[in-house]
């Protein structure tokens, strides 16, 4: 006879109930023997079934934001998540400490904006310290960057990548819905004279970015040392298809409007999905570009993704996870959260376009997933 547990029925979200032996065997199916999995966090090392190895975890640390960009949710929000249903510090650094034991080494945190968490720097600092962790990364809007930048460097995080897809008030104010540029902008500089390591800025690639502004977007990469990279539009803002074709724009024209005014750019190796990096002489910073939606950079991917409510993703397209929440309240061990994350991690599809459902009805926000 099967017994079933009553998994928590956080507030706000409908109770459900799952069988106990499918909790356990979720956690196991797929998955290496506990002699291997040790052998694996002795190597330090993780691989999907295709060879890549993965060592980066994004991790959401709330899905609530400041701005309603176009490209991620409506413009009068979404139903948040209560705060219940999302993970604790704790819990949080529990996921992060037993991925840093399987050779996880970079952590992004990610929201929604992560700076409205106002836990983030403590547990920014308390990450830092976990074994095989060796570099934090936010990504933010930059609205609240100044609050807490001082908090952010005593943390030790290596880089900030800031969006900005746009460099003129209007058009930012269009794409945002926020009166917000010079906040922003001035946060930035401050960001860029701090200190820290690595700064990026992200730029959304929408169809009526001009040629103009992509030149003054690079220029910015003359006098500062930063990495301004040009992202493709994904299909995550619950808009009709009609409308992300309109304002889509390719990684292709990106390259090409870069090679109409920018002669001799350098081919440099970027992150693993800047598929094309670019130095060009006599400027300090760099431009890459990011293909999100082509989905060509995905042979090299190397990262997971936990979302706010402790859902483990092994694809920003897939419409399913691990659900970590409900094992790490319900006591489970730490054996088998290992084997969850194994788990994940062979079940790592081979690229986006086959981990998007196709026709599912279902409509997603990036800042549902983790940006």
């Amino acid at each position: 006879m099967k017994k079933f547990v009553s998994l928590p029925a956080w507030k706000g979200e409908s109770p459900h109930r799952k069988c106990s032996c499918c909790i356990f065997f979720d956690a196991i199916l797929l998955c290496q023997p506990l002699e291997q999995i040790h052998k694996m966090m002795q190597q330090n090392l993780l691989a999907d079934r295709f060879g890549r190895r993965v060592n980066y975890l994004r991790v959401a640390v709330t899905d609530r934001c400041n701005f309603r960009c176009v490209y991620c949710m409506p413009e009068k929000g979404i139903r948040f998540k209560p705060a219940t249903a999302l993970l604790s510090a704790k819990e949080i650094l529990r996921v992060i400490g037993l991925a840093g034991s399987l050779g996880v080494e970079k952590v992004r945190f990610t929201g929604g904006e992560p700076l409205l968490r106002e836990d983030l720097p403590e547990i920014l600092s308390e990450a830092a310290a976990l074994p095989g962790i060796r570099s934090l990364h936010l990504t933010t809007n930059g609205l609240l960057l100044g609050k807490y930048l001082p908090a952010l460097k005593k943390s030790g995080i290596h880089g900030v990548n800031i969006s900005l897809d746009a460099l003129q008030r209007e058009r930012f104010r269009k794409i945002t819905r926020r009166d917000a540029f010079q906040t922003v902008w001035e946060n930035i500089l401050q960001t860029l004279d701090a200190g820290i390591p690595e700064v990026k800025i992200n730029v959304v690639a929408l169809a009526d970015l001009s040629e103009s502004e992509l030149v003054q977007f690079v220029a910015l990469t003359q006098s500062h040392k930063v990495t301004v990279r040009f992202i493709e539009l994904m299909p995550f803002n619950h808009e009709t298809e009609s409308w992300r074709t309109n304002a889509f724009t390719s990684a292709k024209r990106v390259l090409r409007l870069l090679n109409e005014h920018f002669s001799g750019l350098i081919p440099l190796e970027g992150s693993a999905t800047e598929q094309q990096c670019f130095a060009i002489r006599d400027h300090r910073g760099k431009v890459a570009i990011i293909p999100a939606y082509t989905r060509s950079m995905c042979g090299s991917c190397s990262r997971l993704r936990l979302t706010a409510d402790g859902k483990l993703l092994n694809c920003l397209y897939a419409e399913s996870g691990e659900e970590l929440r409900d094992l790490l309240r319900l006591g489970i061990s730490d054996e088998i959260l290992l084997r969850t994350i194994q788990k994940a991690v062979f079940s790592k599809p081979k690229n986006g376009m086959l981990a998007q459902p196709h026709d599912s009805g279902k409509q997603t926000c990036m800042t549902e997933i983790g940006g």
